[in-house]
């Protein structure tokens, strides 16, 4: 889990799946105004391979920080932060940012 890893290394993990989570949003604003998108859909088949394999990534790397946040929280007993992680996803973000960078002090639980 994200508490069993060093520092460095929960900062790389939440670096790569921050990147996911961008190129996820970066990606769905490109396809906007993308002519293959006439009809409302863009399918596997009409995109080319790199644009197929970022989509892996992203969608990948949002459910490995989901993963991660929610298996922390559980096991630092903040039950609130792994309920949330898992239920509103973006929140999976907050709480691995605030552990890689400190906000969130590895010995510390929810208040209730």
């Amino acid at each position: 889990a994200l508490g069993s890893m060093s520092p460095s290394r929960q900062r790389l993990l939440v670096s790569v799946t921050t990147f996911g989570l961008v190129s996820f949003i970066v990606m769905g604003l490109y396809f906007q105004s993308d002519p293959r998108m006439a009809d409302g859909v863009l399918q596997g088949s009409e995109m080319v391979w790199w644009e197929e394999m970022l989509l892996a990534f992203s969608v990948i790397s949002i459910f490995v920080n989901i993963g991660f946040s929610s298996s922390h929280a559980f096991s630092r007993q903040r039950k609130k932060w792994a309920w949330l992680s898992i239920l509103i996803w973006p929140t999976s973000y907050v709480y691995s940012l605030g552990v890689a960078l400190g906000f969130l002090a590895n010995g510390d639980s929810d208040a209730a």
